[in-house]
């Protein structure tokens, strides 16, 4: 049978300690099912398009957040908040997860996308769904996305013209954060049940982690050493 081996060590070890990484606590950061109104949530364009936030409710999410195009031609807009759950540094917990529900209530946006604004006007958006066929298609049921690891995407891109150099600083001082949707001629959509949490480690997995990372340690330098002596041999 043969043995399949990663930098000398056995596949099925580094299998182990990939589980081990996999296994923790969620941590929810901040939470929003608009069951209490609007709750600071609101909407804006980002090119020049006319848009309106409502609480709108259905039997699936109950209370969602809506958002009503307005009849001009298509542009982008951003549906956000500033509240500070969702807001400041966002490479805090930087290996943090975003979920939520989208619904095309009347038609289906162009394009649709995580966003965030930094405290001096950058707009950035990490694209989701982009017309025709890329990325997870929003549908008129709820669709849940989920994007692990969200802040530190290479994919981010600017909104507003923002140089690139300037993302890991704009991340550390976030002032909205939301969705961004190019959208146009009364098209509605909603948002439900936005999520931000990250995972720990459960003690004991700690412990395996750390076992694991020592056992690779040693089988490492072991090897190493046996290499340099076999050098030392043939010279």
């Amino acid at each position: 049978m043969t043995k399949i081996q990663i930098l000398g060590i056995p596949a099925a070890c580094v299998v182990a300690l990939s589980s081990c990484l996999c296994y923790g606590t969620t941590i929810i950061t901040a939470s929003e099912n608009w069951s209490s109104g609007q709750d600071g949530w609101t909407s804006g364009s980002i090119t020049p398009v006319s848009t309106t936030a409502g609480v709108g409710s259905d039997g699936v999410v109950g209370n969602y957040l809506s958002i009503t195009f307005g009849d001009s031609s298509y542009g982008y807009a951003s549906l956000f908040t500033a509240n500070s759950a969702f807001t400041g540094n966002m490479l805090t917990n930087a290996s943090r997860d975003v979920s939520f529900k989208f619904k095309d209530i009347s038609g289906e946006p162009a394009e649709l996308g995580l966003y965030f604004a930094s405290a001096n006007g950058d707009k950035w958006g990490l694209a989701l769904w982009t017309t025709p066929s890329t990325g997870q298609e929003p549908t008129s049921a709820w669709t849940t996305y989920t994007v692990g690891g969200f802040p530190l995407s290479a994919n981010w891109y600017d909104l507003t013209g923002s140089a690139q150099a300037a993302l890991a600083t704009d991340m550390t001082d976030v002032a909205a954060f939301g969705l961004y949707l190019s959208g146009g001629n009364n098209q509605v959509f909603g948002l439900g049940d936005m999520q931000l949490s990250y995972t720990v480690p459960e003690p004991e997995t700690v412990w395996l982690i750390l076992a694991a990372l020592a056992s690779l340690g040693i089988t490492c330098r072991s090897r190493i050493g046996n290499a340099a002596r076999s050098f030392a041999k043939r010279s």
